[in-house]
């Protein structure tokens, strides 16, 4: 195999693909080989000559293999399998006696390969592939395995220098990647994007200007943009990622440095593993000939860890393709082979298919996964007689949880709880004229043994549906058949576990709206008016009390974002970058923000507003034990006063330095004035030969007044005695 060929293996997705196949094929019949009981003698492979081993980054050791007798039916089998991948020029079995003195294998193996290339792919290729239950083959370069046994028995930190020249992320001494989390007043951060700005602020607790953290001022000394394009922060916020022609780059720390690049030409969605160890990017390219349309990421290093091509494209929506579960352990995709409607799930790092097949799922148009647990959700709609299907699996062991027949099905919509707790499926159904339409909602306790359901029925068009979050049971649903106005109704779960039956709360009725936010910690959410007719709408609310806090209008909002507290959210009115907007939109475009209570804090106007987003937190590492303690009615009433303290003396330090500002100012005035006194009295003299006489003597001015009247307006009125 030559080498320009081996190049193309590594990267181009489709060859890895068909090789892959190949691959799974070739170890699904490996069990046969070793078998004990299979006694037929296969015809010896003419072995290559042994050389000596003076370069070994050309040789790989594959651990974890089945420990069998039959050395030479191992030997020939190992040969089928990595001779796939390139040229073998030498292959050891190293062997030991039993106690019957009969040789058998140890479990490794030794290859070296042709070229370094060879061996490259076969770690990458092979590494990670399941044999059996008890066998996966652990595949590492030699040079790897003689250095992780060169290290020392009792580990020692590194320097400072030592671990900033091994590290990928450079970071300057003293700081880390959290240090926004330590902020003494439990601010939050978020992020604009407007014409060529980008700009991170610090969100004040009251009506003062948001204050700036950075907005890419090294960049714009060198002439550079920070952000080309979109901006996203991860998903506990760590990183700040910008999109850029060539690629994405990665930012974080105090001062916002440049942790990683990762090249991936006209990249234009971008989305991160719930743990931030990996991310996926498109360029928006589908079809056989995009070899680089899709590649998968390591955070940490850099790494691409395997290109894909884009040939399947459902019809329901493009993007995210891939999708993570919540441990970062794996991600899937829908894909069609041979019209085979397939879930492919790959294990991660190793980007391997999990169990060397895929999920078969006939005519399924969408899925995803729990937020919190390794659970895979996906529906099929109705095919002829074959009724459409929710299924609920776990991955990896892919046990049916649970499955869910549906009649009449237009279309289905799944609403996850934000912690994995409960799932809604909305599920869109016509009467039997299909003359008509309705919505059911089948709702999963998936906390319960069995995982069992409970359902209920609107006939009215359903808007919006959003779940509590902040681990509430309750959730909202807006619906009506008015395009001018809805009804808000809330129901409840009573438990996560083991909830007796689903309740229905109240109605908010007769309201301007179509779609719900809820605030992230619960209770308080904003019913929201977007788009026409209602045009930007904000109503606060606290479920709790059924009370309405205040209405407002953020004329032509086209988002509300909660932030991560909870005691701030924003409205947005923006545009996508490539779109022409009206006129009457740039001049609307903008944010404003909101305490939530609905008291308005500050507010900015800007054309060509194209994103703002908060920067997210990661999961509280409290109980919910000691989260419940932390807001018991004893202790709530010192925490208040707390806030109460810090807000204050926010709003302190800020009157102060502002009053430092105009002091500074007032100084600064004097000084000039000064100046200017010293440089007047420096020519009086030649002042006073020029004019003829002293213009600073007072004595000799005339002092003449004018009064000038004029009449602005002049009325008669008649009076009658």
């Amino acid at each position: 195999m030559s080498k320009s060929k081996q190049s193309s293996q590594i990267y181009e997705p489709q060859v890895y693909e068909d090789e892959e196949k190949t691959l799974i094929e070739t170890m699904t019949n490996l069990s046969a080989f070793i078998s004990e009981d299979d006694e037929t003698e296969y015809p010896a492979e003419e072995k290559d000559g042994i050389t000596d081993l003076t370069d070994f980054s050309c040789v790989i050791v594959v651990d974890n293999m089945p420990i069998s007798h039959k050395v030479k039916k191992l030997e020939q089998v190992m040969r089928r399998v990595f001779g796939q991948i390139g040229t073998i020029n030498n292959l050891e079995l190293p062997t030991d006696e039993d106690k019957s003195g009969t040789m058998k294998t140890i479990g490794i193996a030794l290859l070296e390969f042709a070229s370094k290339e060879q061996a490259t792919s076969a770690v990458k290729k092979i590494n990670g592939w399941k044999l059996d239950k008890r066998h996966t083959f652990v595949v590492n370069h030699y040079a790897d395995v003689h250095r992780y046994l060169q290290m020392p028995d009792e580990y020692k930190d590194p320097s400072h220098a030592e671990f900033q020249k091994n590290s990928p992320v450079k970071l300057p001494l003293g700081e880390n990647l959290l240090t926004w989390l330590t902020d003494k007043f439990q601010r939050d951060q978020f992020v604009v994007r407007y014409t060529n700005d980008t700009e991170v602020h610090w969100c004040e607790y009251n009506p003062t200007p948001p204050v700036m953290v950075y907005n890419g001022e090294a960049q714009k000394k060198e002439g550079k943009n920070w952000c080309e394009l979109y901006v996203n922060w991860s998903p506990q916020g760590t990183y700040l990622a910008t999109f850029h022609h060539p690629g994405i780059a990665l930012w974080g720390g105090k001062g916002f440095n440049k942790l990683m690049r990762f090249s991936h030409s006209g990249v234009q969605f971008l989305t991160f593993s719930p743990k931030e160890n990996y991310m996926i990017t498109w360029n928006g390219q589908t079809g056989d000939k995009a070899s680089q349309a899709i590649k998968v990421f390591n955070v940490k290093t850099g790494q691409c860890m395997r290109p894909f091509s884009y040939t399947f494209v459902p019809e329901q929506s493009q993007w995210p393709n891939f999708k993570w579960s919540a441990d970062d352990s794996y991600i899937a995709r829908l894909d069609r082979q041979k019209d085979n409607d397939l879930i492919c799930v790959y294990s991660v790092p190793q980007m391997n298919l999990l169990d060397q097949k895929s999920i078969r799922a006939p005519n399924v148009t969408t899925f995803s996964w729990s937020p919190t647990d390794n659970v895979l959700a996906y529906w099929s709609p109705e095919d002829g007689n074959t009724p459409a299907r929710i299924t609920l699996q776990a991955i990896p062991s892919r046990k049916i949880l649970k499955q869910k027949n549906l009649f009449n099905v237009v279309d289905c919509k799944m609403h996850w709880h934000p912690q994995g707790h409960f799932l809604c499926v909305q599920v869109t159904r016509h009467t039997r004229t299909k003359k008509k339409t309705f919505t059911n909602f089948e709702i999963f306790r998936m906390r319960d043994p069995d995982v069992p359901v409970e359902n209920f029925e609107l006939k009215e068009r359903v808007d919006d549906f959003a779940w509590e979050k902040n681990d509430g049971v309750r959730f909202g649903i807006v619906h009506s058949d008015s395009e001018t106005r809805a009804n808000v109704s809330f129901y409840t779960m009573t438990k996560l576990v083991g909830g007796d039956k689903l309740d229905f709360l109240h109605t908010h009725t007769d309201r301007p709206c179509n779609k719900l936010y809820w605030s992230t910690m619960g209770n308080y959410l904003v019913i929201a008016g977007q788009k026409s007719p209602h045009n930007g709408v904000l109503e606060f609310y606290d479920c709790d009390a059924e009370e309405s806090l205040a209405t407002h209008e953020h004329f032509m909002c086209t988002g509300v974002e909660w932030g991560p507290s909870g005691r701030i959210c924003a409205s947005v009115v923006s545009q996508a970058i490539f779109d022409t907007p009206s006129m009457r939109h740039q001049l609307e475009s903008g944010y404003r923000l909101w305490s939530f209570q609905g008291t308005s804090l500050h507010q900015v106007q800007q054309q060509q507003f194209y994103s703002f987003e908060w920067r997210p937190r990661p999961t509280s590492l409290l109980t919910g034990q000691a989260r419940a303690d932390v807001l018991a009615p004893k202790n709530i009433k010192e925490q208040k006063e707390k806030f109460r303290s810090i807000d204050k003396l926010l709003k302190n330090s800020r009157e102060a330095m502002e009053a430092r500002k105009m002091i500074i100012m007032r100084n600064k005035f004097r000084e000039d004035m000064q100046k200017l006194r010293d440089e007047l009295s420096k020519d009086h003299s030649k002042r006073v030969a020029t004019l003829g006489y002293d213009d600073t003597d007072e004595t000799k001015w005339n002092l003449v007044t004018e009064d000038y009247s004029e009449i602005i307006e002049s009325r008669e009125d008649v009076v009658n005695e």
